[in-house]
């Protein structure tokens, strides 16, 4: 049977994005900090518990999914002072949203439900919607059980090893342009074209530019804070890139280069398509064929798939891996790389909800679609690292 169509509103990311979740700065995991609570103006997503309390309860005539006779307390969870716990398995309660816990709404929607423009019934079917975003997208196995980079972050890559991942890793990472121009060109409105070029002019070297008037890092001449943290000249995780600088040296990919630099790679050995794997080739194909998709509903989902798997987590235990390899034996080793997109994609992520907000009510929504490129982008997904999983099992390198 076809999946029902939905109209639905999702959160307005930019009345709650200040920081664009941005992790704190932080590089060794403290176990012993407790979480911290921030409103919701500040950090718009991190992690969310399952409510089945909350799905019981349905909403009747007379109640209204904000509880207008109360003031809504926001309840998501951050480390204070610390990453995501070096192991994924101490955080199990933890679970990456690219929205907000179940029983919270966004500020707008609640005017809107105010207003009598959204209905208590639309709001429920937006909490039912993130039901279904959390059981069958967030819970996809490469998002909590990478079996690659659970072996990675214990910073155990040989020089080989290592130097077959970020050969593999660049091809899918410039290749990725490809594939964000293309939903860029294939964006169904304007609104989700510019949510696109968000990331896509980032990608290429726009400094996102803070609408607060602060400064995004603070100045430091030390080369190795800058090489954790990021060249505050080169780097922001907050704003837009409308009316942000250009520079060459903010292109993601440049900041490969340096990585693959201290371990004897140019140029010419990074990033292109015949230093691929058939496993990276395929990924990076879908990729194209799914995030690129002139099927609105079908590159919608992707993206929202693509960006929340970045958001999830797996970026730590790279740069856990990174850190430990680093102090260890390849003190030249540059992390930039890693360190800055731990704490970007949530930002990325963020501008898929944008995106999704301008889709969800139209009547032309529909949520089969959506699911299907969603479920097929995370299968692609993890053809790569189930490729490198395997490539590691078998001791190959090349």
């Amino acid at each position: 049977m076809d999946e029902p169509k939905m109209r639905l509103q999702l959160v307005d990311c930019k009345s709650l994005t200040s920081n664009g979740f941005v992790r704190p700065r932080a590089i060794e995991p403290d176990f012993e900090t407790k979480p911290g609570f921030r409103h919701l103006k500040q950090r718009p997503a991190a992690f969310w518990k399952k409510h089945k309390e909350g799905r019981k309860r349905k909403l009747s005539r007379k109640e209204t999914v904000l509880e207008l006779d109360r003031p809504i307390v926001p309840r998501l969870v951050t480390m204070k002072g610390s990453h995501i716990p070096r192991s994924l398995s101490q955080a199990r309660w933890l679970r990456m949203t690219t929205a907000l816990r179940h029983d919270l709404v966004s500020p707008r929607i609640e005017e809107r439900l105010r207003s009598g423009d959204l209905t208590s019934a639309q709001v429920e079917a937006f909490r039912e919607f993130l039901d279904r975003v959390d059981r069958d997208l967030l819970h996809h196995r490469i998002i909590t059980d990478n079996a690659y980079t659970r072996w990675f972050r214990d910073g155990q890559a040989s020089d080989a090893q290592l130097i077959h991942f970020v050969r593999q890793f660049s091809v899918f990472s410039n290749q990725f342009l490809v594939a964000a121009l293309l939903r860029v060109i294939n964006a169904p409105a304007l609104q989700q074209a510019r949510a696109a070029k968000e990331i896509l002019m980032n990608e290429l070297g726009v400094i996102y530019r803070r609408t607060d008037g602060k400064a995004s890092l603070a100045r430091t001449d030390d080369a190795a804070t800058k090489d954790r943290e990021g060249d505050p000249e080169l780097v922001s995780t907050e704003g837009t890139v409308d009316g942000g600088i250009f520079r060459f040296r903010a292109a993601h990919f440049e900041w490969l280069l340096a990585v693959g630099e201290a371990l004897g790679l140019g140029f010419d050995e990074l990033g292109k398509r015949r230093h691929g794997r058939p496993y990276t080739l395929r990924f990076c194909d879908e990729l194209q064929r799914l995030y690129g998709n002139e099927d609105g509903q079908i590159a919608e989902g992707a993206s929202f798939a693509v960006e929340n798997w970045a958001a999830a987590g797996f970026w730590q235990e790279l740069e856990d891996g990174l850190l430990q390899i680093k102090a260890a034996r390849l003190p030249g080793l540059k992390v930039a790389f890693f360190t800055w997109h731990n704490r970007v994609e949530a930002q990325h992520a963020g501008h898929t909800m944008d995106e999704l907000e301008g889709v969800c009510f139209e009547p032309q929504f529909d949520e089969s679609r959506f699911f299907q490129g969603a479920r097929e982008v995370l299968d692609a997904i993890a053809v790569f690292w189930d490729g490198l999983e395997d490539d590691r099992l078998h001791g190959l390198t090349g």
